[in-house]
């Protein structure tokens, strides 16, 4: 029978909290609807944040979070518990935005 020691260790970073706050404009300091907020190292863990700017995510503790909407720069802070304000501030250099949308319309002939 084979047997294997494994060694385990916890840190303060290993504990997931769950990160609740809203996004503001700074200018403003109006809500930013919709807000992306994701995983600093791992965009694929991510929310965005309801119409009044709020969110909830889960990461682990001491981890980076970032925060980004269209027009304004991105910000990253360190997760800590509690409530989290996070101001964005607007992009003066952003003059246009371009959606460009595509639609492709299936001929059932």
């Amino acid at each position: 029978m084979n047997q294997y020691n494994i060694n385990t260790t916890c840190s303060k970073y290993d504990a997931s909290i769950t990160v609740t706050g809203q996004v503001f404009d700074t200018v403003s300091h109006e809500t930013l609807p919709f807000a992306n907020v994701y995983h600093s190292l791992d965009s694929n863990i991510g929310t965005a944040a309801d119409m009044d700017g709020n969110f909830t995510i889960d990461v682990p503790r001491g981890h980076k979070l970032t925060v980004s909407f269209v027009g304004y720069h991105t910000y990253e802070f360190t997760v800590t518990e509690g409530f989290t304000k996070v101001f964005l501030t607007p992009d003066d250099q952003l003059d246009t935005v371009v959606i460009h949308g595509e639609n492709k319309k299936k001929n059932n002939n």
